[in-house]
């Protein structure tokens, strides 16, 4: 597991990897420039990319050469973004070249800065199991173990590397993992069982692994470890339920943080029947299916 700060450094290293010779059209072999679409294939002239007409002689850079003198063929050819070439180098071992548009200049990579870049491609992550771009709020009902600790999912063919999906593909977050760096909100704590021990894992230690949660599935055997979860809990219980949370759980959320008890019952004011009205105007609204009440009810 890699956290967002490894992971912004790996970016920057490729990046700074692929920001390699800048050189201009000039520099580079006229087939490179002309390919490009900077040289003019008919009279050799050099000019922006921008410019699709040659300021020399007038003609569309990207026609095509025609075999037989002032006859026009009628196409024209796209400019691609890169050229790729070898050259042959001083030791006589011909390497690849890649020749990359860069606005109006040319990058230049060569077999070192390829390799380079490839074996820092090979270490970043290809399976993303918590983006970093996403909501940081999580809201679970804690209705089951794998809606909160995260599954791997079921193959029928095993995870074949023909025809069935590989494990690592089948991993699925739960949402302690989604609320790293962020807020987990469950509602009806005592409602978890036995899986608050698990829950206090998570908040003690920071990371809980995702395995497969049935024994009779493919993903049983599959296992990721120390994935990242350290979140802010904020947690809703009855009153009347507080001794079915986990002592040693209650005991961490005491010790802390808070413990907030709300009232029951409010007064029978014409203020608190304004706030009930709107309370329920705004749910009506919200649910889209329910018509408005009317002044009298």
């Amino acid at each position: 597991m890699r956290s967002a700060a490894e992971i912004e450094k790996e970016h920057k290293l490729v990046k700074a990897a692929e920001s390699a010779k800048l050189i201009s059209p000039e520099e580079a072999p006229s087939f490179v420039a002309e390919r490009l679409g900077f040289r003019c294939r008919f009279c050799g002239a050099l000019s922006r990319h921008g410019e699709s007409a040659c300021q020399n002689c007038g003609r569309e850079k990207t026609d095509l050469l025609s075999p037989y003198p002032n006859i026009f063929i009628g196409g024209r050819e796209k400019s691609p973004e890169r050229v790729h070439t070898t050259r042959i180098t001083d030791g006589e071992r011909e390497e690849v070249v890649i020749y990359e548009r860069l606005g109006e200049k040319i990058r230049v990579l060569d077999q070192q800065v390829l390799e380079k870049i490839d074996a820092i491609k090979r270490k970043l992550p290809r399976r993303v199991i918590v983006p970093l771009e996403r909501k940081t709020f999580v809201a679970a009902s804690g209705a089951s173990e794998t809606e909160l600790l995260g599954d791997v999912r079921h193959d029928p063919y095993g995870g074949h590397a023909q025809v069935g999906t590989l494990p690592y593909l089948r991993v699925v977050p739960g949402a302690v993992h989604e609320a790293h760096q962020g807020v987990l909100f469950i509602d009806e704590l005592s409602a978890l069982a036995y899986v608050q021990r698990f829950l206090l894992t998570a908040m003690q230690e920071k990371r809980f692994p995702i395995v497969g949660r049935n024994p009779q599935s493919a993903g049983a055997s599959v296992r990721v470890e120390a994935v990242p979860c350290d979140f802010v809990l904020v947690a809703a219980s009855n009153i009347n339920d507080l001794k079915m949370i986990l002592p040693p759980l209650r005991s961490r959320i005491v010790g802390n943080g808070y413990e907030l008890l709300l009232e029951t019952t409010m007064p029978d004011t014409p203020s608190n029947e304004e706030k009930v009205a709107r309370f329920v105007a705004q749910e009506i609204r919200k649910d889209g299916k329910i018509p408005h009440a009317s002044v009298a009810a």
